[in-house]
């Protein structure tokens, strides 16, 4: 099923990491002739919980998949179960990836790859890991920015909608990597009647980035982290239970 997954997803897959995804970006901002780039990190709301299993079953249909009896039988009549101390309580389950198992990452990334591929269908530079999804809008002025922001943001709505997987309109957000607007009226790019939120720092794949693809918030971070352990275990040495000497230093 290897075939069926875009080269931009970087999710579950070998010899390609968050790092790999984190210079997509990089290099994408770097390279790019126009003059501003627009990100949007989109958000789904509980992803993998939610992908309808009669779309994924098409879907495995539609890529000549040879064994659909057993995919058929994996996902029908499966159940959940929470246990209290004195119940436990049963619910069928009919939607979702099974967490955990074998067969999740590659479902996902099989159902994704059909949002992938019509976003770069549409000339959408785009990164994906797992359920996490960029958009990277290139533009020399602001009313192209804002219509094709807005024409991928549709796309992205429209397969949410197919697969069973909504797109959080609270969550979902965008901010400038290259080339600024006045702070007062930053671009509007809009999910429906929702205009998406614009920040000036957000973490994705476990790196804060500023406006302008700056990394000083994300330094400021590491050093309280560092600072914060460097006083716990100043405080477990003076209470003769933690490291001793050089180790307390960074």
């Amino acid at each position: 099923m290897k075939e069926y997954e875009s080269e931009n997803q970087y999710g579950f897959k070998e010899e390609k990491s968050t790092e790999d995804a984190w210079m997509k970006v990089k290099s994408t901002v770097k390279e790019a002739e126009e003059k501003y780039v627009l990100r949007i990190f989109v958000d789904f709301k509980g992803a993998f919980d939610n992908l309808e299993w009669p779309v994924l079953l098409k879907r495995l249909l539609e890529i000549g998949c040879k064994e659909m009896d057993v995919w058929n039988d994996y996902f029908s009549e499966r159940y959940v179960c929470v246990k209290g101390e004195v119940t436990e309580i049963w619910k069928k389950a009919e939607r979702g990836c099974p967490q955990g198992s074998v067969c999740g990452p590659v479902m996902w990334n099989l159902m994704m790859d059909v949002l992938l591929r019509e976003l770069e269908r549409n000339d959408c530079e785009v990164v994906a890991y797992a359920d996490h999804l960029l958009l990277l809008v290139r533009e020399n002025n602001r009313r192209r920015l804002e219509e094709n922001g807005t024409r991928w943001m549709k796309i992205v709505h429209e397969w949410g909608g197919n697969v069973g997987v909504q797109v959080s309109r609270n969550k979902t957000n965008i901010m400038m990597l290259k080339g600024k607007f006045e702070r007062e009226r930053p671009p509007c790019i809009r999910l429906g009647e929702t205009s998406l939120k614009y920040v000036t720092k957000v973490k994705y794949l476990g790196i804060t980035v500023g406006e302008g693809m700056t990394f000083k918030e994300h330094l400021l971070e590491i050093r309280k982290m560092c600072g914060n352990w460097q006083t716990e275990q100043g405080g477990e040495e003076r209470m003769g239970i933690g490291k001793k000497g050089d180790a307390c230093y960074i």
